[in-house]
């Protein structure tokens, strides 16, 4: 399946449901699969989630990928390769 990472969730203000943004490592077709298998998981995690909570309803959990942090270090990495191929200024010589 890859690698999980929870970077975020959002709670509902009634707290019946909850969004939960997930990083993801792993090759395009573990990503492509990914959400199958969570919604597919998802009764399992939410009476786990129960299970460790204590509220009136445990929430609905809505699993949804975040590429926030690809998108992120593809900046930066473009970003580094720019500031390697500057030409120095004359003033820095």
């Amino acid at each position: 399946m890859g690698l999980l990472t929870v970077n975020e969730v959002g709670v509902a203000s009634d707290l019946k449901s909850a969004t939960v943004f997930l990083g993801f490592v792993g090759t395009r077709s573990q990503r492509a699969s990914a959400p199958e298998k969570l919604e597919s998981r998802a009764a399992r995690i939410r009476m786990m989630l129960g299970s460790a909570i204590r509220l009136k309803f445990t929430p609905v959990l809505k699993f949804i990928l975040d590429d926030s942090i690809q998108e992120a270090s593809r900046v930066l990495q473009i970003l580094e390769e720019l500031e390697r191929n500057v030409p120095a200024s004359s003033s820095e010589k």
